[in-house]
């Protein structure tokens, strides 16, 4: 129960060299069996400690990477902005060219057309 018994007990079974089997006194007895349970709530705790601790970490980091993330998004829709951009810019010269190349064959047809015919006539007619 004490430190002088359980100092006997040791030196008894450690200064023996005989394998009998020894009867624990009561204090020493408690005191051994109560170590396994202490360690085994401190690495509960300890493991809860780590487990929170890691959380902890998780969380500060994904807050620190969520500006990147939002720089990222951003940088990626300018450039889907420009790209989009570029295809209308492409889309409004060919309309462009296609409106040019119509308004050209409509004058021509409107225009020159009726003044070539009515040159043709008028020189036909002076000829006879």
């Amino acid at each position: 129960m004490n430190k002088n018994q359980d100092s006997e007990f040791l030196q008894r079974v450690y200064g023996e060299d005989t394998a009998e089997p020894v009867d624990l006194p009561a204090g020493l007895h408690d005191k051994l069996y109560r170590i396994p349970r202490k360690s085994r709530q401190k690495s509960w705790i300890m493991m809860g400690a780590i487990a929170a601790s890691l959380a902890f970490v998780m969380l500060a980091f994904s807050l620190l990477l969520e500006p990147l993330q939002q720089e990222r998004d951003l940088l990626q829709a300018e450039k889907d902005l420009r790209i989009a951009l570029q295809y209308l810019q492409k889309a409004n010269d060919k309309a462009n060219r296609s409106l040019q190349h119509t308004l050209n064959d409509s004058l021509q047809s409107a225009t020159l057309k009726p003044i070539m015919h009515t040159v043709y006539s008028v020189s036909s007619s002076e000829g006879v």
